[in-house]
């Protein structure tokens, strides 16, 4: 008769097996093992990027598209970080976007600073990807060739969120049409930012408080800022996409809350 494996046991093959997750779907993306992509994402996962906005079989053939004319980017990873429950999780890293372009007649060479963020759901025995989002920190643009200035100047940086300013005029100038004008990073407090709850509560990784729908906001203990108010996440309810104008049910979309 079987022995069943201890907790921690357990924790470490599931935590394995994301992890292993996570970085086989970068590492085919950077070679173009578009199958073994494909095989990563669940048939109805979500990626929210700059430049693409859909579920993870449509961001593989978009990737595909991409990877033709042009030198297609790469990706410097960090540590991946996971949290377990029962049969979800949610990994998260640091990464370094490298992007090869052309401005302006000078071959530049773009590095993007980010965090990704991976939502895991284990289906049929086997972990894989129900969500992949990234929040931007930082950019910088330098030469290929040393000797040779950017022509950027700051009246072309000017309409440009900071924290990824350079990504957004790289792509604008390659004409990659971007489905997130309003893309996720730290410049920004309202309005569509990662909350943390949708990274971590999804898996149930954290404890809320419920709040109660009002019109005024901060009158209901664990309010919103932006009024709306906020639910437990229930299954699937993290898909839905973010309105303009009311929270999502697994977190504030609005103002990054979590309660």
């Amino acid at each position: 008769m079987g022995t069943a494996l201890p907790k921690d046991v357990r924790e470490a093959t599931d935590t394995s097996a994301v992890t292993q997750l996570v970085l086989t779907e970068r590492e085919c993306r950077d070679l173009g093992r578009w199958a073994r992509m494909r095989e990563c994402f669940h048939p109805d996962s979500i990626v929210r990027l700059s430049w693409f906005s859909g579920t993870g079989p449509d961001f593989v053939e978009r990737s595909i598209d991409m990877a033709r004319p042009r030198r297609a980017s790469t990706h410097r990873l960090g540590p991946v970080g996971v949290r377990l429950n029962g049969e979800r999780a949610v990994a998260s890293l640091a990464a370094t976007i490298d992007i090869p372009g052309t401005l302006g007649g000078v071959d530049v060479f773009l590095s993007s600073h980010a965090r990704f963020l991976y939502r895991a759901e284990r289906r049929d025995g086997r972990w894989r990807l129900a969500g992949f989002e990234a929040f931007y920190l930082r950019d910088e643009l330098h030469p290929q060739r040393p000797g040779q200035a950017v022509p950027v100047t700051p009246d072309q940086l000017a309409g440009f969120r900071p924290s990824y300013r350079m990504l957004s005029l790289l792509l604008t100038a390659q004409a990659t049409p971007s489905t997130r004008p309003a893309r996720h990073g730290p410049a920004r407090v309202c309005g569509g930012d990662v909350p943390r709850g949708l990274r971590l509560g999804w898996p149930g990784a954290l404890r809320y408080r419920k709040a109660r729908h009002t019109s005024d906001p901060g009158q209901a203990r664990g309010q919103n800022s932006c009024g709306q108010g906020w639910r437990p996440p229930g299954p699937m309810n993290w898909r839905q996409a973010p309105s303009s104008n009311a929270c999502a049910r697994s977190g504030c979309w609005r103002c990054a809350a979590t309660h």
